[in-house]
């Protein structure tokens, strides 16, 4: 998202794809002065600026426990209230309650809340390279693939004993500010082995939602700056397998100290 022309000392503090207003659909950025809502559609329409000290209440609801909104009561310049409704388009994993809790919680100064009872994890804030992500607190770190491609987007992955985090490689650069994508390892119904129509080798999931439905995500192991990434795929897959097979106990998995490519051990944490 190419963000809007920014105020002297402003800064972004987040951006949040496909919002909804009404029937027009925007890319929001939040700074520490306004909400800029930028038309998603490319059109050379100015985006539209909400001050923050504007906005005298955020309201969350969602409908038939779907459709995440935020409800905003603005004051106007004319001594009048209006409200807006932020309604956020549908996500690769379903209703983007996290993402709503997440603005909600800027924008009223509150602590983020913790994401909801998922079995896909979002992560509120892009941890410092020196911390835990949320549910792999002392845990280990398996495996580590760079320039993993899901849909366009570029991501940074690892395999720990308790899920999969995603970190896109934008993120990384510090270019832009998105969450990692956390996929809890309860949440992984079944892992298999592809290649897409260039011949690179992928990596498919079923992940389980919140409904109790699987959704599939599919991994590529893009070749397009290293090739022959197939033994790679393949560790990453038996590897989950194993892990899935055993709850995550990574004393348990067959031949992982043989497996090449491993991100370096650590100490284990004593039970």
């Amino acid at each position: 998202m190419i963000p809007p022309r920014l105020n002297n000392g402003e800064s972004i503090l987040l951006e949040q794809p496909e919002i909804h207003v009404k029937s027009r659909k925007f890319n929001l950025f939040l700074t520490n002065e306004r909400i800029l809502l930028a038309d998603a559609m490319g059109t050379a329409r100015p985006p539209v600026e909400i001050p923050r000290a504007s906005i005298e209440s955020v309201e969350s609801f969602d409908h038939n426990n779907e459709i995440p909104q935020i409800v905003l009561s603005i004051h106007s310049p004319e001594g009048h209230t209006r409200r807006m409704i932020l309604v956020f388009g549908p996500g690769s994993f379903g209703p983007r309650f996290s993402d709503r809790d997440l603005l909600a919680g800027h924008l009223s100064g509150a602590p983020v809340p913790a994401p909801r009872n998922s079995d896909i994890l979002v992560a509120p804030e892009i941890p410092p390279s020196s911390s835990t992500p949320s549910f792999v607190p002392a845990r280990r770190s398996l495996l580590h693939a760079d320039n993993l491609v899901v849909k366009s987007r570029v991501f940074s992955g690892e395999l720990h004993s308790a899920g999969i985090i995603l970190t896109d490689s934008e993120a990384l650069a510090g270019t832009v500010s998105r969450k990692p994508v956390e996929i809890a390892l309860a949440s992984i119904a079944d892992v298999g082995a592809g290649t897409n129509q260039a011949g690179e080798p992928t990596l498919s999931l079923s992940v389980r939602s919140d409904s109790g439905e699987n959704r599939k995500m599919i991994l590529t192991f893009s070749e397009w700056r290293e090739g022959n990434r197939g033994g790679l795929r393949d560790q990453w897959v038996r590897v989950i397998q194993d892990l899935v097979a055993t709850g995550g106990h990574v004393k348990n998995i067959p031949g992982l100290s043989r497996v090449s490519g491993a991100a370096p051990s650590s100490p284990q944490p004593q039970a």
